[in-house]
């Protein structure tokens, strides 16, 4: 259930970063809120250990030392809200998964900009948006894996 919350969530998300290429940080802020709700329900609920969250704090923590040098060095690579987001999908369906959509984000991005390059849209300043990647890696990962109950192959 908290997959599909955050896959709506991630989806209006998208739009924005579609549209404006920024995503308010209310929309953010309601991710990460969402997120501790599952995972604390997750631990309360289910009995899950938090130590089996171990290594998704570890993962949430790269991704903030990530945001942190990214903010200190001003490199425009990606943007606050993007780290948020993953920080929320990283939280609910936990780092070993959330390892493998964040691979395909970033691979079907660099198709993307690749592909953008090639017919002469885009240079390697250009900027995309990084949401709809990392939406549809998540939606590859539900369908590919048991993520969110949801199983097709």
């Amino acid at each position: 259930m908290a997959v599909m919350i955050l896959t709506g969530l991630l989806i209006t998300a998208s739009l924005y970063d579609i549209r404006t290429m920024k995503i308010p940080i209310w929309l953010a802020v309601v991710h990460i809120l969402a997120a501790i709700i599952s995972a604390a329900s997750d631990v309360i609920m289910n009995g899950t250990a938090v130590k089996d969250y171990s290594l998704t704090i570890t993962v949430i923590l790269l991704i903030v030392a990530v945001a942190v040098i990214l903010r200190l060095t001003e490199a425009d690579a990606a943007g606050f809200a993007d780290g948020l987001l993953m920080i929320a999908v990283c939280m609910v369906i936990r780092a070993e998964r959330a390892i493998l959509v964040f691979g395909l984000a970033f691979i079907l991005a660099g198709l993307f900009a690749g592909v953008l390059m090639m017919m002469k849209r885009a240079g390697r300043k250009s900027r995309i948006p990084f949401i709809p990647f990392l939406t549809v890696g998540l939606l590859i990962c539900m369908i590919l894996t048991d993520i969110g109950d949801i199983q097709l192959i």
